[in-house]
């Protein structure tokens, strides 16, 4: 990723964006449970209490090793593409064992059913943490309206819709990593998509308070913050 230093507000960067208590530790958004080795160069990094750094850590690999077996159909070490998902799954025998129980149906492909609130406590997290990151903004007493799906259900509309860039009423912070990304063209002035690893991760991040997330090329999140 391209490196871009933050020249906004420091009094914003003072609390944990997850809880309001004090910044310890420095934690990477998205997690790298995300992501695949070799790591991309200058992953997005904030800093945060250190309880909520390490508080995530089962709901997040519970997310990753989902979407990875609903993406290939299974929870077969055989079919799993993700080297770091089989490598979790093999030492999560819990986990492994909780992912076959919510098999719904194996006609073809695996279909699963899922712990909403903890992949909803996990977006929320992911927004929060970009919104800081690029917006220089804490959002910290704000509620998110989280929607969020399979890739697959889109149509076309849905899609150009879902992949456009939002337009914004006002400017981000100055100084912010979104100000220095800003796009200004004849149709739209806002915050473009960051690809963090090509198939894995990319985001977008707007000073309206909307954030898009794409994880595996499988699954998609809009949220709105308010």
């Amino acid at each position: 990723m391209e490196q871009i230093t933050n020249f906004g507000d420091r009094r914003q960067l003072a609390f944990c964006v997850y809880c309001g208590g004090t910044t310890e530790t420095r934690e990477h958004i998205p997690s790298r449970v995300f992501l695949d080795e070799p790591y991309p160069e200058n992953l997005p990094t904030i800093m945060v209490c250190e309880k909520c750094n390490h508080g995530y850590s089962f709901d997040e690999e519970y997310v990753a090793c989902l979407i990875e077996c609903a993406r290939v159909g299974g929870v077969e070490k055989s079919i799993l593409e993700r080297k770091k998902i089989k490598i979790i799954l093999a030492q999560r025998p819990k986990l492994l064992a909780r992912l076959k129980a919510m098999i719904t149906s194996s006609t073809n492909t695996a279909l699963f059913s899922i712990e909403a609130n903890r992949i909803e406590r996990v977006l929320a997290k992911l927004v929060r943490g970009h919104m800081l990151f690029d917006q220089n903004e804490p959002w910290p007493d704000s509620s998110i309206e989280l929607k969020y799906g399979g890739m697959e259900m889109f149509n076309d509309a849905s899609r150009r819709y879902f992949e456009s860039i939002p337009m914004i009423n006002f400017l981000p912070e100055v100084g912010s990593r979104a100000m220095q990304r800003m796009l200004v063209t004849a149709d739209v002035a806002g915050t473009p998509w960051i690809e963090v690893q090509s198939n894995r991760y990319r985001y977008l991040s707007s000073a309206s308070g909307i954030v898009r997330i794409v994880l595996s090329e499988y699954v998609w999140c809009e949220a709105l913050l308010s």
